[in-house]
């Protein structure tokens, strides 16, 4: 344990920074791994952002899997939904060194509310995910938590055949697209639903929202993917042709394209503000083996759309852990920016999460420690990071165990080069 530490709190604090090490024994999908699942295999298969090998494959998760999304809060986990013999199901998957537990979220029993799920996509919180359903041809809300599913949308709707669907990150509208090639907004909050876009020629088999500029959203359709401007509904082509037998495609951590198609063959896109007049080419990047069958869909680990966020993760009675942090603002990843972060914990946890005076926490003998630990930024270094800090600091078996059973909150602060404060992430509660 460090020497001349301040306080015997602070010394296991430094301990704890100092022994920062990858936990043994457990596959962690990282930022830019593609996962993919297929409706006739029932399996999730996780390859390399390059598609150059398969990292991972679960034996059969036990149902049809139509739709698959990760899971900021749990790095090693999806959310796939599917259908089985008698309605819709929402699943948890994790990824384990013995093979995948799957927890359901929403029962495989003939209550759920809906029936045939298309596409899903976390909400603006990271608690609840979308769900648009092709069998009801109604949107839903599902919390993640409690599997608690109320419906966005009842009643007639002036769709029919929804075969895509999702929510806009930044403005809370659910957007839906149809087997007729039409877009609706459904409004967050509201009920007026209404019309953004007619006669794409092709069903939306997907719905994304286009990170270079929040007015746009993409849709992919079977030989194209088009971008739409949500207020004037005029569309432009990233190409056309160029693919065929689209099903899929999501947005890596670079904002570009990752496409599946019905082959199960996987190409990729840049993302670009001003598409030339001739289109963008898809590059081909490789296929997945043991695939086949007509459903497909894909799900890039650690997106663009997800915002600033931290997940602070404890490997239960084992006293190690890891914190993943993503989405670190431009002002500071940026190079020439010299912005910086700073973790700040807590373990006064009495107050509901994020009600705390500081950044949303209750200053603590733990968060002096720490401040007084990590009080200059260092580039790279996790706690204090000059400019943007590491992706993942990992923590190794055993270095928690003073602190099990304690329940601490995290939360990382950005600030620019000019100490301009920018913003925080999302506060983890985690026990040890």
């Amino acid at each position: 344990m460090p020497r001349s530490c301040p306080s015997s709190l602070i010394c296991l604090v430094a301990w704890i920074i100092l022994l920062g090490a990858s936990a043994p024994g457990q596959f962690v999908p990282i930022s830019g791994d593609i996962a993919t699942v297929g409706r006739s295999m029932n399996l999730i298969q996780v390859m390399g952002g390059a598609c150059t090998a398969s990292l991972t494959s679960t034996p059969s998760v036990g149902a049809e899997i139509y739709a698959i999304l990760w899971d900021p809060n749990a790095p090693d986990s999806f959310i796939v939904a599917g259908r089985n013999a008698t309605s819709g199901y929402l699943s948890r998957v994790r990824l384990l060194p013995g093979g995948p537990a799957v927890t359901p979220i929403v029962a495989t029993s003939g209550s759920t509310l809906f029936s045939n799920p298309v596409q899903i996509s976390w909400d603006q919180s990271l608690t609840d995910v979308i769900v648009a359903d092709a069998g009801t041809d109604q949107v839903y809300r599902v919390a993640i938590a409690t599997g608690t599913t109320t419906a966005i949308t009842t009643g007639t709707q002036p769709w029919s055949g929804v075969t895509s669907g999702a929510i806009d990150p930044l403005t809370g509208d659910v957007f839906v697209g149809t087997q007729s090639g039409n877009l609706y907004r459904v409004p967050n909050g509201g009920v007026a639903t209404s019309p953004v876009v007619a006669g794409l020629g092709a069903p939306v088999e997907k719905v994304l929202f286009d990170p270079l500029n929040p007015v746009n959203v993409i849709c992919v359709l079977g030989d194209r993917i088009i971008r739409i401007d949500r207020v004037t509904g005029v569309t432009t082509n990233y190409f056309v042709g160029a693919v065929t037998g689209m099903k899929t495609a999501d947005l890596d951590q670079n904002g570009d394209f990752v496409i599946g198609t019905q082959f199960h063959v996987i190409h990729r896109m840049p993302n670009v503000a001003a598409i030339p007049a001739g289109g963008l080419t898809p590059t081909l990047c490789g296929s997945v083996p043991g695939f086949f069958g007509g459903n497909f869909d894909i799900s890039v680990v650690g997106g663009t759309l997800l915002p600033f966020s931290l997940i602070a993760t404890s490997y239960t009675g084992s006293g190690g852990g890891r914190i993943d942090v993503a989405n670190v603002p431009a002002e500071v990843a940026a190079p020439g920016y010299a912005g910086q972060t700073w973790i700040f914990v807590s373990s006064t946890t009495f107050l509901p999460i994020g009600a705390g005076p500081v950044f949303g926490l209750v200053p603590d003998q733990l968060f002096l420690d720490f401040v007084t630990l990590t009080v200059t930024p260092i580039p790279t270094f996790f706690f204090h990071s000059l400019g943007a800090p590491p992706a993942v600091f990992n923590i190794s078996l055993g270095t928690m165990n003073p602190f099990i059973g304690q329940t601490w909150d995290v939360v990382m602060v950005a600030w620019d080069g000019a100490g301009n404060y920018i913003g925080k992430t999302n506060i983890s509660r985690v026990t040890w």
